[in-house]
């Protein structure tokens, strides 16, 4: 929702036949008035942001299971401008858009031409993208505050996320580091700024302790938590952290493993389950699993690996490509 335009956008891809959809998005005031049709093609897309200036909305389309398009349509004149390039080979997600204040642009992640996802500046007269991140591992969010002059990154490093915070009102190449809490190992999710710009909001799990809501006053230093998830009348102690593991293949990789094992016992003597992650395209993460757990508690040691083809280790070991219906024609 854009400030002064108060609407908000559904979308829906009907399918008209067996691999066809048809896309039309809608846009409708809050006041209760008719929708009214804004966009409408045989593509699957989606909805992100109104640009700051409420005249033009960014919408996605899906090509692929490892690509996707941004868009940028003119609400007045229907138009929709491709912001990104077709491309045909390798991956090129662009994910996450957050408009910069003026409307030039918007910071994304992105796999164009990469391994692993990374922070991106897009700018969206020239549809020119650069880079602002190098890692090797994906950053999986990227949340600016209202006034844009706060950003938070999260990269999954081996399936822990870690966080970081930066002052960028003096820009990206200005960026100065802000102070983030301590916080056991543990997964980060649905990071979101107040409207200040002076707290940040966040879901945090770790493998022994269920998902809560955490607030950081990044202004004051201060981390509360700010919701007490239940866990059934099981004392929280009865629940174990996993070990990070790996283990060699055939041809010389490093696979990933978590080590769920019963506190206080000899391992070599405990029955073991291998728990392999569904999706494919998914990755085992050392969140709250009460199914882990449950079997911890009955006895068993589990190794949960992160096998060949699991997402977060960079595309050269991910799924393969499967197109989009739309994009199958």
């Amino acid at each position: 929702m854009a400030r002064g335009r108060p609407t908000a956008i559904a979308c829906a891809t009907p399918p008209t036949g067996a691999i066809r959809a048809i896309s039309t998005s809608y846009e409708q005031t809050i006041d209760g008035t008719s929708p009214r049709l804004i966009y409408q093609d045989d593509s699957t897309n989606g909805a992100l942001h109104y640009a700051p200036d409420g005249r033009r909305l960014l919408f996605s389309r899906v090509e692929s299971n490892t690509r996707n398009a941004l868009f940028l349509l003119d609400l007045n004149s229907g138009t929709a401008q491709r912001l990104t390039p077709e491309t045909t080979d390798g991956p090129a997600h662009h994910l996450a858009p957050q408009w910069a204040t003026d409307g030039s642009g918007c910071y994304l992640l992105s796999t164009r031409g990469r391994e692993f996802l990374s922070l991106a500046w897009l700018d969206v007269t020239s549809g020119e993208m650069t880079y602002l991140t190098d890692d090797q591992w994906d950053d999986e969010e990227v949340a600016l505050s209202h006034d844009r002059t706060r950003l938070a990154l999260l990269t999954n490093v081996e399936g822990y996320s870690r966080l970081a915070l930066f002052d960028i009102s003096r820009g990206w190449s200005e960026r100065q580091p802000l102070l983030v809490p301590e916080l056991p190992a543990g997964v980060m999710h649905e990071v979101t700024w107040s409207r200040d710009g002076a707290r940040l909001a966040f879901t945090y799990e770790v493998a022994d302790t269920n998902a809560d809501v955490w607030v950081w006053d990044a202004d004051e230093r201060v981390l509360w938590q700010a919701t007490q998830s239940a866990t059934g009348g099981i004392p929280r102690e009865h629940f174990v952290v996993p070990e990070l593991v790996h283990y060699p293949t055939f041809d010389g990789r490093q696979i990933p493993a978590f080590l769920f094992a019963p506190a206080g016992q000899e391992r070599h003597a405990l029955p073991v389950v291998v728990y392999v992650h569904g999706g494919p395209e998914s990755q085992l993460r050392p969140a709250f699993n009460p199914i882990l757990q449950y079997l911890v508690g009955a006895g068993y040691a589990v190794l949960a690996p992160n096998v060949r083809g699991s997402t977060g280790y960079g595309f050269t070991v991910s799924p393969p490509e499967s197109p989009s219906a739309s994009a199958r024609g």
